[in-house]
Formats: C-alpha cells, structure tokens, sequence
C-alpha cells in the first residue's frame, strides 16, 4: 500500500490508488494497461472527469470509493493533560487505522477539555466515536463531535 491509498474506513480492506484521465481507445487495436491493471485489481480507473470531490482510493473487498475527498469537518473533544499548541496537523485514528487529523485545536474551559477541529474520513463521523489523536506530547483519548460545539444550556 502506498502513501495514496489508505485503509477503507468501511471495512478496513487495501485501498488502490484511483487513475484518473481520458484512455485513448483504438477499434480492434490492443486493450489499454490501465484496464489490464484494473482487471488485475491493482488500480481502479476513475473516468476521464474528475473534481474536487472526486475520491483517491477504491476497497475492491466492498467496492467502496473512498479518499481525501470524502473527508468532512467535525469537532473532536479531547481529554488528558492541557494540550500544546496545534502548528501542524495532528493524525486521528480509529482502531489503529489513520481516519483523518486535527487542523485546528485549544483547550476549552466551558467544556473541561480541549477541543479542535478535525477533518475524518467517511465512515468516522458520527457524534460519539472514540478515536485516539496522535499530539506532539502524545496519543490523547477523543471524542468525535457535531460543529459548533455548544454548551448546554441546562
């Protein structure tokens, strides 16, 4: 497994990289490789149209298309000690497998915790989850949340 291509957020199975661009076709001529590594698993072909959300990987396992485009902004509520100061990215994982990272974080003392701002892969959105993120001063327990966070008013 590359760099490109991570674990599938759905079922954990190899993600191979997605091959974007126009394949040129000759009538009767020689099938193109990119099909023959399509054909041998290695590669999915994603088309000759891509955009900004267009997905990075494909898990042949469940045939789920996946990838830094599929991310979305959620609030992670990170417990422990007080948390340095976020200058890069924190990784956030989920059973061990890298799931996203944190951009953004601080400690809140409405919430008796840190709290940040995460970008997850699909399938690890959900308000609740427990998730581990990776700071400089150490792996920190963290709690997957709804953005704004709020306060409740009770």
């Amino acid at each position: 497994m590359t760099e490109e291509t991570k674990r599938c957020p759905k079922c954990g199975g190899e993600g191979v990289p997605i091959i974007y661009g126009l394949v040129p076709l000759v009538p009767g001529g020689p099938r193109p490789e990119i099909f023959k590594a399509e054909d041998r698993g290695g590669l999915r072909w994603g088309g000759c149209c891509v955009d900004p959300w267009s997905p990075r990987s494909h898990c042949w396992k469940c045939d789920l298309s996946f990838g830094d485009r599929d991310d979305v902004h959620r609030g992670v509520r990170l417990y422990g000690e007080p948390l340095p100061v976020c200058i890069e990215p924190w990784p956030v994982r989920a059973d061990g497998i890298e799931i996203g990272s944190v951009t953004s974080a601080a400690n809140s003392p409405g919430f008796n915790c840190g709290v940040g701002i995460a970008m997850l892969d699909r399938g690890h959105w959900r308000p609740g989850e427990q998730v581990a993120v990776e700071t400089p001063d150490g792996a920190r327990p963290a709690t997957v949340a709804d953005l704004p966070f709020i306060l409740n008013s009770d």
